[in-house]
């Protein structure tokens, strides 16, 4: 709620200073909020892999179950 109507009043996603400023509260209690909230929407196994090196994975099933470099 606090990120909508931070990014409306400015044309912009919200900076946690400025979230934790509206909230009246910690900066801490807000990042620990937000990485609740990323922990909390887990993405499918089937999902494309996102990665600035190449590792061969299509999606993030290629990367389970195989065996570990020794």
């Amino acid at each position: 709620m606090a990120q909508l109507e931070l990014g409306s009043r400015t044309g912009r996603s919200p900076t946690v200073p400025e979230i934790a400023q509206y909230l009246e509260v910690v900066f801490e209690d807000v990042l620990e909020a937000l990485e609740a909230i990323a922990a909390r929407h887990a993405a499918p196994l089937d999902a494309p892999v996102v990665a600035t090196v190449d590792y061969g994975l299509n999606n993030h099933h290629d990367a389970l179950g195989a065996e570990d470099d020794a």
